[in-house]
């Protein structure tokens, strides 16, 4: 009973803590927008019932607190946003290969390219005043590096039971989005150049904070670190 007590004390404390913190804040997970949106959990359940992240987290949260979810629409009339924070992560699964079975061709120029194009329509959609901060995954904490490495070297074995009926070799591999492989840091040096870029023409109002992979920490936890600064 004491145990119960605790943890349900625990988590309104979690739940009344990222309310208060990202009021008037918005947070990009995966490809989809939401207003004032606690940390999602990351449930991903494939066929060999791996979990990530804290089980039924998000469903928890939708049902005790459904306004901490508010999807936006394009053509509606947007809400005053001063700060816009990117979980890179999720932008950058998407723009690769969209969480689908059957893997694309390695295309490098074309997949910065999308990557770049979802950020700008991003960027004109939620038309922040002030700033946009992006998270790339870095280094991860040590207690997460063994699940990690699991979850990687699974996926191989899915990678190459999907994509047996093709004969082409130059797949796209979802294990590249790693810290230290030459994509991210490719990903890196494109992203800084582009921001520069943008900053230089002034095409955009606000000023961009960019935290890359060469940076230590989740992107979620560097976004609620700053946050918390």
């Amino acid at each position: 009973m004491i145990l119960l007590m605790c943890l349900s004390y625990f988590m309104n404390m979690i739940v009344e803590a990222y309310g208060n913190a990202l009021k008037n804040h918005y947070y990009v997970k995966s490809y989809k927008c939401y207003r004032k949106k606690s940390k999602s959990n990351m449930i991903n359940r494939h066929k060999t019932h791996k979990v990530y992240g804290i089980p039924r987290m998000y469903k928890w949260l939708t049902s005790y607190y459904p306004t901490v979810r508010e999807e936006l629409i394009n053509n509606e009339i947007q809400k005053r946003v001063d700060v816009f924070y990117i979980d890179m992560n999720g932008v950058i699964h998407h723009c690769t290969h969209a969480n689908k079975d059957t893997l694309p061709l390695y295309n490098e120029h074309k997949l910065f390219s999308n990557i770049l194009q979802y950020l700008k329509n991003l960027f004109y959609l939620i038309k922040p005043k002030k700033l946009i901060y992006v998270g790339v995954d870095g280094v991860s904490p040590k207690a997460k590096m063994n699940q990690q490495r699991k979850r990687r070297f699974l996926s191989l074995f899915k990678i190459n039971s999907n994509n047996t009926a093709s004969t082409n070799n130059n797949l796209f591999n979802p294990n590249c989005i790693t810290t230290g492989t030459d994509f991210m840091y490719k990903i890196n040096l494109s992203l800084n150049k582009w921001f520069k870029i943008l900053k230089k023409k002034s095409v955009f109002t606000f000023d961009v904070i960019f935290s890359g992979s060469d940076v230590p920490g989740e992107g979620e936890h560097k976004i609620l670190k700053f946050i918390r600064e």
